[in-house]
């Protein structure tokens, strides 16, 4: 069986008091996060963007 290591720096917003809790949160952290970087790939997926990026070495 293969078991894949995942690691990532997150940040909690307060300390959590049960395993649960601390579940819940790094969870909210994670899917927050990650929406972050889905936005940030949709923004430089877009034709303009690209387009601006090849011709002028910058985004936005």
């Amino acid at each position: 069986m293969f078991i894949e290591r995942l690691t990532a720096d997150i940040s909690l917003p307060h300390k959590p008091k049960t395993g649960k809790q601390a579940y819940d949160m790094l969870l909210r952290s994670l899917r927050d996060e990650i929406k972050e970087k889905q936005d940030i790939l949709s923004e430089l997926d877009s034709e303009d963007v690209k387009q601006r990026f090849i011709e002028k070495g910058k985004v936005l």
